[in-house]
């Protein structure tokens, strides 16, 4: 369910983001027109939250960089830990970032801060930016969690 929301939500800001960079160029340099100001910041905006959003699908498929090369060079058996290691640092990462984007929120909110051409307040803008924290958090913790399991299956079959 989340998986098709995150999904639609980039499939609907990517077309919308398309439509008005093309309106914006065919009323510039078709029809000589200076087009509509605010469409470029839109545009800007929209840009912003798919980048968010779309870090969080990234990390649910596991495409993100990471440390990869150094686990090459480890041994079977530790790479497990390694990733649990490069986890552990993301979340914390995440969290702090996640944290950190909404205090912003709230200060832009209790400021009535706009945005200068659609006149948004900012932080509805913002509001992306704690989502896409929110959700890698989300998505390292559920990774995180099927390392540890990996590794406590492997330590039990090794009692055995």
């Amino acid at each position: 369910m989340l998986r098709r929301i995150e999904e639609w939500f980039l499939v609907i800001f990517l077309s919308a983001m398309s439509l008005l960079g093309f309106y914006q160029v065919v009323t510039r340099y078709v029809f000589t027109s200076i087009g509509m100001p605010w469409i470029e910041e839109l545009i800007r905006h929209l840009f912003v939250a798919i980048s968010f959003i779309g870090a969080a699908v990234v990390t649910r498929k596991k495409d993100h960089p990471s440390l990869e090369m150094l686990a090459e060079f480890l041994p079977h058996r530790m790479k497990p830990y390694h990733q649990v290691y490069s986890d552990v640092c993301a979340v914390v990462f995440s969290i702090a970032a996640s944290i950190t984007s909404f205090q912003l929120l709230l200060k832009q909110r209790a400021l009535h801060i706009l945005t200068s051409g659609t006149r948004i307040p900012m932080y509805v803008l913002t509001i992306p930016i704690v989502l896409g924290f929110l959700l890698i958090t989300y998505y390292l913790m559920v990774d995180l969690i099927k390392v540890f399991r990996q590794i406590f299956k492997g330590r039990d079959e090794g009692q055995r």
